[in-house]
């Protein structure tokens, strides 16, 4: 299967002094942290999609393997920065089976979460695995090519309320921590000390599901 991971780092981060996407994390950043998460999955190509602080961010992406992509309407919320992306990955001459979305400000996401959506979504045959955190469905999650242009139409959250009947869940307690607030930064860094993208799967799922 050809499945490509998007970064979703488009994002202004009001409430943050700095973009929140180069925080500090680990040996690298926020963002780096999450493309390389990327790229130790099975995901096949990598492309990252950036808006607000685009000069700054793209600075941080080197390595040419990654796509990136602009999105002038960044400011408009998530959705634009998928339907940009969903452009960009029809446009591509090697058709693809799926892509998992990605936000750039979850520190607990691993490469591990990343290849379990791939596996469900091969062993489910169902067109969407969608992530569930605190009672939500959304990203991360993985979206097979023929829901493509719906998506680009919706954006992710309303596809997968639109589709729930064909979504296939993954409990994501771990993805309840993301950066939003320098309250949040700091947070993490207290808990890094339990947890880390490498902390077993037991740890970081739990069961549920819901779509609010």
């Amino acid at each position: 299967m050809e499945i490509a991971a998007v970064v979703l780092a488009a994002g202004q981060a009001k409430r943050m002094t700095v973009p929140k996407q180069l925080l500090p994390c680990g040996n690298s950043t926020l963002l780096g942290h999450t493309l390389l998460a990327a790229q130790a999955s099975a995901c096949s190509r990598l492309m990252v999609v950036i808006g607000a602080h685009q000069d700054l961010i793209e600075r941080e992406v080197r390595d040419r393997r990654i796509e990136v992509v602009r999105n002038p309407d960044w400011m408009h919320g998530i959705a634009t920065s998928v339907r940009a992306a969903v452009r960009a990955l029809a446009s591509s001459e090697n058709p693809l089976d799926a892509a998992v979305f990605l936000p750039a400000d979850q520190p607990l996401l691993g490469s591990e979460l990343i290849d379990l959506m791939i596996h469900t979504f091969r062993s489910t045959r169902r067109p969407i695995v969608a992530t569930q955190i605190r009672g939500q469905l959304g990203v991360p999650a993985l979206f097979g090519a023929k829901v493509f242009p719906e998506l680009a139409r919706l954006g992710a959250r309303q596809t997968i309320c639109r589709r729930i009947n064909r979504v296939t869940t993954l409990p994501f307690p771990g993805g309840a921590l993301d950066i939003d607030t320098p309250e949040d930064y700091l947070r993490w860094r207290e808990q890094a000390s339990r947890f880390s993208p490498r902390t077993p799967l037991s740890r970081l799922f739990g069961t549920g599901g819901g779509c609010g």
